[in-house]
């Protein structure tokens, strides 16, 4: 985007083009893709199971594990003989209580991960830097405004894509409730400090331009270990089987439901109490998250599907 903000006058046609790049890609990583023993076994090819269960486990000893995943497929498959297989629906799910409750903690998450201001701050960052005063940073390079908080937005996340790396990681080391609990908190001193640089700062010094950029990229890679990843995998994980289709689907509902409604109102709230107050909110948030965390969310790694659900 900056490329073509600086040599092609800003054609958005080109920007919205260059995003099928990744895009294929990803569809290319898709086929690289194993399947997942438990749909393996049902399907009856338990050796292609049990060798990819290894792999995702890294190591050989998976035989309870595995033979968890046989009673699982195998009692479904007995019950779907008895009767007629259906889907749970979402009154299904409100009904058990069990559900409910993961259900709640899920949504729950969702929200926060879009309430803590993510997509509100990366799809306005450049705004933020420019506010912020980021192009004495880059005068000399740079002098135009614009393009210098392009500069400095590709600068402040350009740590995020080694950040999920790390992510994935983690997950299995430190547990996602323990991620969540220990990142949220940053998440929030990084928001802080961006607030305090909009309150104490004279617009247009280097201290005030570089500490912004410090602390986006620090929100962003706090991010990245933390809120951006886990809820949609304790989605995943945490609903008992016959209600995780339909807990997962509401699960990603509520979160591009909050996406477009921070997304919609982020600009208005902005221009009535101002971007530093914002970022108040935000970070009061992503406080809000850890607490949470601490005490609603259950821990998931090492478990299998059975032992969670």
């Amino acid at each position: 985007d900056l490329c073509i903000l600086r040599f092609c006058g800003g054609c958005w046609r080109w920007m919205l083009g260059m995003a099928a790049v990744p895009s294929f890609a990803m569809m290319v990583g898709v086929f690289g893709l194993k399947e997942s023993p438990r749909w393996l076994a049902g399907k009856g090819r338990l050796e292609e199971a049990r060798s990819n269960l290894e792999s995702i486990r890294k190591t050989k000893d998976v035989d309870v594990e595995f033979k968890s995943i046989l009673k699982s497929v195998e009692a479904e498959a007995q019950a779907s003989k008895h009767q007629k297989k259906e889907e749970a629906t979402l009154s299904d799910l409100l009904n058990n209580k069990i559900a409910r409750g993961k259900l709640v903690t899920v949504v729950a998450l969702q929200a926060f991960q879009q309430l803590a201001g993510i997509n509100a701050i990366v799809y306005f960052t450049p705004l933020i830097l420019r506010e912020a005063g980021v192009s004495s940073l880059t005068s000399k390079l740079l002098p135009d405004p614009n393009a210098a908080s392009m500069l400095s937005t590709i600068i402040a996340y350009s740590p995020k894509i080694p950040a999920l790396i790390l992510a994935s990681k983690l997950m299995d080391k430190m547990g996602r409730k323990k991620l969540l609990t220990t990142f949220t908190p940053v998440m929030s001193a990084s928001l802080v400090s961006l607030a305090l640089v909009f309150r104490y700062l004279q617009p247009g010094s280097a201290l005030r331009g570089g500490i912004a950029v410090a602390s986006i990229m620090v929100y962003g890679v706090t991010f990245c270990l933390s809120l951006g990843p886990i809820p949609s995998i304790l989605s995943s994980e945490v609903f008992p089987q016959k209600y995780r289709s339909i807990g997962m689907s509401t699960s990603i509902f509520a979160q591009w439901t909050f996406n477009a409604l921070v997304t919609l109102y982020f600009p208005v709230v902005q221009s009535k109490i101002g971007t530093e107050n914002c970022l108040w909110l935000f970070a009061g948030m992503c406080a809000a998250s850890g607490v949470f965390s601490k005490f609603r969310v259950e821990e998931t790694k090492g478990k299998s599907l059975e032992e969670i659900g």
